[in-house]
């Protein structure tokens, strides 16, 4: 369950100082603190970050993902940028070492800076090495415990231009718990939509399956031996089932859920 910024515990609480921030800097702020608390899916995540969180902090490349305490998989991982390989390999790491890692930057209480290439005593060699082999430079990361401490989570910016400054870290301590509420919502919508799907009959399912693959109903139906009507009719069900008006929503949602 997401939870709201005043519901943080001190964890949450930025560690540096304060720094000065510019009246235009407070007002991309603001816009951004709005923009988040109405994130519901991974993609309006990832328009955050594109749209707002790169006014705030420039960047090529983003990841966050959030993993449960003491488990060694995630229930979430967001790849804005990275170069897919970089990703699977350090996610590999992570997994193999239980998520400790992540649930050790989630407990650092302020946004850890690494300009230049990652430096070996700040990062284990797995990492060094899947950063380095791809000339990944310039990081920032800041992670935040659930209130709970049932979710650990973690945001990372790359290869941000020139040099990573005290006022950047001190704005990645300020975004991170509207971040992490609105990584939680992803999540909630994720399990609400798979609840959704798991209502779906094993048809259901099976057509969903090739609408996904980009077929019509008429070629549906030849494919299954059934009529255009009867597609038809499973298809509106389908809307119903997942809250879509059309095609292209269905699919959308039916890709969010699962890997197909």
């Amino acid at each position: 369950m997401a939870r709201t910024c005043a519901e943080m515990d001190d964890k949450t609480i930025p560690a540096r100082e304060p720094c000065r921030l510019s009246g235009e800097t407070k007002a991309r702020m603001l816009v951004f603190i709005e923009e988040a608390q109405h994130v519901k899916r991974e993609n309006d995540l990832k328009r955050l970050f594109l749209r707002r969180v790169k006014r705030l902090i420039p960047h090529p490349m983003a990841a966050c993902g959030i993993s449960v305490k003491g488990k060694p998989s995630w229930q979430s991982l967001i790849n804005i940028g990275f170069p897919e390989d970089c990703l699977r390999n350090v996610l590999a790491y992570h997994l193999a070492s239980g998520n400790r890692r992540t649930e050790s930057q989630a407990d650092n209480p302020a946004a850890q800076i690494f300009n230049g290439t990652t430096a070996e005593e700040a990062w284990s060699p797995h990492h060094t090495e899947a950063m380095g082999a791809q000339g990944i430079h310039n990081v920032i990361i800041r992670g935040l415990p659930d209130i709970g401490g049932e979710h650990s989570s973690f945001f990372c910016l790359a290869q941000c231009p020139g040099t990573i400054s005290e006022e950047h870290a001190y704005l990645m301590d300020l975004i991170t718990p509207h971040l992490h509420r609105a990584l939680l919502h992803t999540l909630d919508d994720k399990a609400c939509r798979s609840r959704s799907q798991d209502r779906l009959t094993a048809r259901e399912q099976e057509i969903l399956h090739a609408m996904c693959a980009g077929r019509t109903n008429k070629e549906i139906a030849g494919l299954l031996g059934i009529s255009d009507n009867t597609v038809r009719n499973h298809v509106q069900r389908i809307y119903k089932k997942l809250g879509a008006t059309n095609r292209a929503m269905a699919v959308m949602r039916a890709k969010g859920l699962s890997e197909w």
